[in-house]
Protein backbone atom coordinates (compact mmCIF):
# COMPACT_ATOMS: atom_id res chain seq x y z
CA UNK A 1 0.00 0.00 0.00
CA UNK A 2 1.49 2.94 -0.75
CA UNK A 3 0.04 6.24 1.01
CA UNK A 4 -0.46 9.76 0.25
CA UNK A 5 -0.86 11.56 3.57
CA UNK A 6 -1.67 10.01 7.37
CA UNK A 7 -3.78 11.65 9.67
CA UNK A 8 -4.93 11.54 13.48
CA UNK A 9 -8.01 11.78 15.06
CA UNK A 10 -8.54 12.73 19.14
CA UNK A 11 -11.37 11.87 20.57
CA UNK A 12 -11.94 12.70 24.37
CA UNK A 13 -15.57 12.51 26.10
CA UNK A 14 -17.60 15.14 26.08
CA UNK A 15 -15.22 17.24 23.45
CA UNK A 16 -15.48 17.54 19.95
CA UNK A 17 -12.81 15.27 18.13
CA UNK A 18 -9.80 16.94 16.52
CA UNK A 19 -7.95 16.30 13.27
CA UNK A 20 -4.52 16.72 13.00
CA UNK A 21 -1.74 16.09 10.90
CA UNK A 22 -1.38 15.79 6.93
CA UNK A 23 2.18 13.68 7.72
CA UNK A 24 3.55 12.48 4.66
CA UNK A 25 5.48 9.49 6.21
CA UNK A 26 3.95 7.19 8.90
CA UNK A 27 7.11 8.18 11.07
CA UNK A 28 6.25 11.44 11.45
CA UNK A 29 2.24 10.31 12.32
CA UNK A 30 3.80 7.48 14.49
CA UNK A 31 5.44 10.13 16.77
CA UNK A 32 2.78 12.28 17.17
CA UNK A 33 0.72 9.38 18.33
CA UNK A 34 3.50 8.69 20.81
CA UNK A 35 3.26 12.40 22.08
CA UNK A 36 -0.55 12.34 22.31
CA UNK A 37 -0.74 8.86 24.43
CA UNK A 38 1.85 9.87 26.72
CA UNK A 39 0.10 13.53 27.80
CA UNK A 40 -3.41 12.49 27.14
CA UNK A 41 -5.98 10.48 29.04
CA UNK A 42 -5.74 6.88 28.33
CA UNK A 43 -9.61 6.90 27.65
CA UNK A 44 -8.88 9.50 24.57
CA UNK A 45 -9.56 7.57 21.56
CA UNK A 46 -6.62 7.63 18.96
CA UNK A 47 -6.83 7.14 15.52
CA UNK A 48 -4.63 7.05 12.24
CA UNK A 49 -6.13 7.53 9.32
CA UNK A 50 -4.30 6.95 6.08
CA UNK A 51 -5.31 8.02 2.38
CA UNK A 52 -3.97 5.87 0.28
CA UNK A 53 -2.90 6.22 -3.66
CA UNK A 54 -6.74 5.52 -4.89
CA UNK A 55 -8.21 7.42 -2.14
CA UNK A 56 -9.23 5.01 0.11
CA UNK A 57 -9.24 5.85 3.71
CA UNK A 58 -8.07 3.29 6.17
CA UNK A 59 -8.85 3.76 9.75
CA UNK A 60 -6.54 1.95 12.83
CA UNK A 61 -6.20 1.92 16.55
CA UNK A 62 -3.61 4.81 16.94
CA UNK A 63 -2.23 2.81 20.51
CA UNK A 64 -2.52 -0.43 18.40
CA UNK A 65 -0.59 0.93 15.54
CA UNK A 66 2.31 2.47 18.25
CA UNK A 67 2.73 -0.96 19.76
CA UNK A 68 3.10 -2.38 16.32
CA UNK A 69 5.71 -0.10 15.50
CA UNK A 70 7.84 -0.52 18.99
CA UNK A 71 7.79 -4.00 17.96
CA UNK A 72 8.72 -3.66 14.33
CA UNK A 73 11.56 -1.28 15.23
CA UNK A 74 13.01 -2.97 18.84
CA UNK A 75 10.89 -1.53 21.29
CA UNK A 76 10.84 2.71 21.59
CA UNK A 77 9.93 4.41 24.99
CA UNK A 78 6.48 2.79 26.28
CA UNK A 79 3.70 5.37 26.58
CA UNK A 80 1.02 5.22 29.51
CA UNK A 81 -2.64 3.93 28.61
CA UNK A 82 -0.66 0.97 26.46
CA UNK A 83 -1.44 -2.27 27.34
CA UNK A 84 1.58 -4.63 26.67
Amino acid sequence: MTAKKYFVVLREEGCVPEKKGGWPTREAAIEFVRECAGCRPASTLITLLTLTWDDDLWAECGREALHIDDVLTGGRRRVAGLRP
